[in-house]
């Protein structure tokens, strides 16, 4: 589940702190997407790529309330929503302990494990945001 990260950095897991859900967007056997705020008192947005039986990988980017309306009003896309800067991967244990934080910028990150382009929070495709990054809309 982590071969692909071997290449980035590992960093200091209190980075990002305790991951403590403080709204959750999407749920399903826990949340899998959802709002935490880090150590200094800023919001991240944590969205669930992977797992196994002993852990789970999560994309964390910083998020501002701004951000966070738009995507909850379709203005926003998920994956437009985590491409920023400052981007990490989590590996987080059953027990809700951070195992492992790599340095991952956003364009590094398989594409199989990122939201599919265009989907807002809400499920909804916006061809314009599929146009912008691919340059053609799909069939």
């Amino acid at each position: 589940m982590t071969d692909w990260l071997q290449n980035f950095a590992e960093i200091f897991p209190n980075t990002v702190g305790l991951l403590q859900p403080t709204k959750v967007l999407v749920a399903f056997d826990g949340p899998r997407l959802f709002v935490a705020v880090d150590p200094q008192g800023g919001m991240l947005l944590v969205h669930q790529i992977d797992e196994d039986f002993e852990s789970s990988l999560f994309l964390v980017a910083p998020f501002s309330d701004t951000l966070l309306n738009d995507l909850e009003q379709s203005r926003l896309t998920l994956r437009s929503a985590f491409d920023q800067s400052g981007t990490f991967v989590v590996e987080i244990g059953r027990g809700w302990e951070i195992l492992k934080l790599w340095d991952v910028r956003f364009s590094d990150i398989p594409n199989d494990m990122l939201p599919e382009q265009g989907v807002t929070l809400t499920g909804e495709l916006e061809m314009d945001e599929v146009v912008a990054h691919s340059g053609e809309r799909p069939a």
